[in-house]
């Protein structure tokens, strides 16, 4: 009995995150339309956002190492929340304070944690790794991990964030103060 449970989970968490990848794919890559109601064609719990990043740098990077604090800002709308139509949206706002962060810090990745607030009042802690890739000139920075409290606590989650700067900034006195670009949140 407890073994036809945990395989049922199983299909349903898989299930969940097929349907998630197929609406993070289409909404990145473009493809067929969502139906009229996009919640409808999310599995339960699954949630999938398109929105912005802006991180500021505070001095601005240059190659010297120093102590800087960085910034992040994020919208997350629209948002498709599974069988609920009234989560539209999600913002992130933080700074932190990083030393020897300089331009070449920008190429690095590791352990973090961010939080979601939803437009309906409850907020989700995204505890992640971070992936930073180069692609296209853009910073595509990859975030997986799992929201650790709050709203949809125990689900994973996916971020993607494409990012443009301009890296020659990093060579003048007056050196890189900000990156902007697109983010995608999936929770299944």
């Amino acid at each position: 009995m407890l073994s036809a449970a945990r395989s049922h989970a199983r299909v349903r968490r898989g299930r969940r995150r097929l349907a998630a990848l197929a609406l993070t794919v289409i909404a990145v890559g473009g493809g067929p339309v969502a139906p009229t109601d996009p919640a409808s064609a999310l599995a339960p719990d699954t949630v999938v956002c398109q929105g912005t990043e802006a991180i500021a740098f505070s001095p601005t990077l240059t190659f010297t190492p120093q102590t800087t604090t960085v910034t992040i800002n994020d919208v997350l709308a629209p948002c498709v929340v599974a069988g609920d139509p009234t989560t539209t949206s999600a913002t992130v706002s933080t700074a932190v304070t990083r030393p020897n962060f300089s331009c070449l810090s920008l190429f690095g990745g590791g352990a973090a944690t961010r939080t979601f607030n939803w437009n309906d009042g409850t907020s989700s802690t995204f505890t992640h790794i971070s992936n930073v890739q180069i692609v296209g000139g853009n910073f595509v920075v990859t975030l997986q991990g799992t929201i650790t409290s709050g709203r949809f606590a125990g689900s994973t989650a996916t971020g993607v964030i494409v990012l443009t700067a301009n890296l020659v900034q990093c060579l003048t006195p007056t050196g890189l103060g900000s990156a902007t670009g697109t983010f995608t949140l999936t929770i299944v």
